[in-house]
């Protein structure tokens, strides 16, 4: 018969001592690397976890994407809830393709202004949408009136080789400003 031996006190401390410092030691280096202690690019793509980063740890804003049908009924393609602002696509009464910016707010909130090229537009009210963009694109910023500071840089395009082609209409948009 084989005896098993019962560990003594200074090996039963050794241990425990050895958990508390695997436990603690984690929790105590990232209560003291700072990102200055981080050189530059060192931190990549690789090294982050899946899903890790999302919309709400953002600081100040962040990318959107959206893509669907260019034939489609008027849909939102992308939106951003903060502002309450949605792009949408689709072809109006005249079988015309666009690109709308609606303005989700209920009524009495803040209205939008869009700047293009061509310049600023009148506001686009709560409740209420504009046309901006046709088959051919949209590149626009759109600033939140009433002082909240938000802003979202939209650039649209489609993939369509001619117009009669069921492509896609895709955006990307930059957001700023507080959520």
């Amino acid at each position: 018969m084989v005896r098993i031996r019962r560990p003594g006190h200074a090996t039963v401390a050794a241990y425990l001592a050895l958990v508390v410092a695997l436990g603690t030691g984690g929790a105590w280096a990232a209560g003291k690397i700072k990102a200055k202690d981080i050189a530059k690019n060192a931190v990549r793509t690789k090294h982050i976890r899946d899903r890790a980063v999302t919309w709400k740890k953002l600081p100040h804003g962040g990318a959107l994407y959206g893509r669907r049908s260019a034939n489609a009924e008027f849909a939102p393609l992308l939106s951003w809830r903060p502002m309450r602002l949605q792009v949408r696509t689709g072809t109006d009464a005249d079988n015309s393709f666009e690109v709308r910016i609606a303005n989700g707010r209920p009524l009495g909130g803040p209205s939008f202004r869009v700047i293009q090229d061509s310049g600023v537009s009148a506001p686009i009210q709560p409740g209420n949408s504009a046309a901006f963009g046709s088959l051919f694109g949209l590149d626009a910023l759109v600033v939140e009136n009433g002082g909240a500071g938000r802003m979202v840089q939209l650039r649209c395009f489609a993939n369509v080789i001619s117009l009669g082609d069921d492509g896609f209409m895709q955006c990307t948009a930059i957001t700023a400003g507080p959520k």
